[in-house]
């Protein structure tokens, strides 16, 4: 996805440009593998960002954050997400996240047309 400008672009400025959906809100990142998404939600404004990533790329992830002083808000979980057991992320998920930005902006768009 580092790769790929035009869409870490486009996530990058949905984050950004939504922090209403952040700003305070505990955000669970399945498969964060550089840990790209957890940097944009943190920096959107997540009070707390769990980034669970199966492989030992999660050791690059958590280096990342460090360097990028969001240690504090970003934990790094190396692991599988469904060994993963967390009371503090809170009850359920609210919305399952998608890798294409235009199924998530749609469905983002849709709840708010239905409130």
């Amino acid at each position: 996805m580092l790769q790929d400008a035009i869409r870490t672009g486009t996530f990058h400025k949905a984050f950004i440009s939504n922090p209403t959906d952040f700003k305070g809100k505990v955000v669970v990142d399945v498969g964060t593998g550089s840990g790209i998404l957890a940097y944009f939600a943190a920096k959107a404004g997540a009070r707390k960002v769990y980034a669970i990533e199966a492989s030992g790329v999660a050791e690059q992830a958590r280096k990342l954050m460090a360097a990028n002083g969001l240690s504090d808000v970003v934990e790094v979980i190396q692991g599988k997400v469904s060994r993963w057991r967390r009371a503090s992320a809170g009850g359920h998920v609210r919305r399952r996240a998608s890798s294409d930005p235009c199924s998530e902006r749609a469905s983002l768009c849709a709840r708010r047309s239905r409130t």
